[in-house]
């Protein structure tokens, strides 16, 4: 069966209403038809205004306007390092209209900032002379075997996040202090890798089953041949 349609079960709430029944009575009678909370809201608004249609619906006024988009614009043009938070302080709106107005409206991303090495023309000149130099040896071929090498130190201590490591018990007592304490050594027990690569490999395979402890440093042997170096 079809529903009647929302006028129609607006007029025969208010119709059964108008006879006296209550408006609970009336949302059993109608049960399977008409919803408990139309009946409800009907009755209620019935009451407040006296009239059977339903009062519209107020759209709020959109904050996100023209003005607003070019008035941003124009904040960003004058300084693009401004703070989204701080633009939408000044302009009185939320944090995600402001949000939107750059993203969506002005198509922009917020990069972050890189740190960079001040570098004076002295110094810009010296490395263009060097980088010519070293492009035209490795052109001739007379260039000497590069060694490329890298070290990083290894602890063996557990990383410890203080938000996210968390302990379940009924209590602090029933776990104890050493379920529930990280414990950290001033100087603890770490391993130094250290590796290198050179032009001149021999063996056209990379060989990474040698290796060894040499001076406290453990080391990674390998050959690179063609495409590739030698790596210790």
């Amino acid at each position: 069966m079809e529903k009647p349609s929302e006028q129609a079960r607006r007029s025969l709430i208010l119709y059964e209403f108008s006879k006296g029944l209550s408006a609970s009575a009336i949302a059993k009678k109608f049960k399977g038809t008409i919803c408990r909370s139309t009946v409800f809201q009907t009755i209620k608004d019935f009451k407040a205004s006296g009239k059977i249609k339903r009062k519209p619906k107020t759209r709020m006024r959109p904050v996100r306007t023209a003005s607003l988009v070019k008035r941003v614009r124009e904040k960003i043009r004058r300084d693009p390092r401004r703070s989204m938070n701080k633009m939408a302080k000044d302009e009185g709106v939320s944090y995600p209209t402001m949000w939107r107005a750059c993203r969506v409206d002005l198509g922009m991303t917020p990069y972050k900032k890189q740190r960079r090495q001040v570098l004076s023309e002295a110094t810009k000149a010296k490395r263009l002379k060097r980088g010519r130099e070293l492009l035209k040896i490795l052109k001739d071929g007379t260039c000497p075997p590069v060694l490329w090498t890298d070290e990083k130190l290894f602890t063996v201590e557990a990383v410890h996040n203080v938000q996210n490591d968390r302990v379940l018990g009924t209590s602090k007592d029933a776990l104890g202090i050493n379920v529930l304490s990280h414990f950290r050594r001033q100087k603890p027990a770490s391993v130094m890798v250290w590796a290198r690569v050179t032009t001149d490999g021999k063996k056209n395979a990379l060989d990474l089953h040698r290796g060894g402890r040499e001076g406290g440093l453990w080391c990674l042997h390998a050959d690179v041949g063609r495409g590739g170096g030698s790596v210790d």
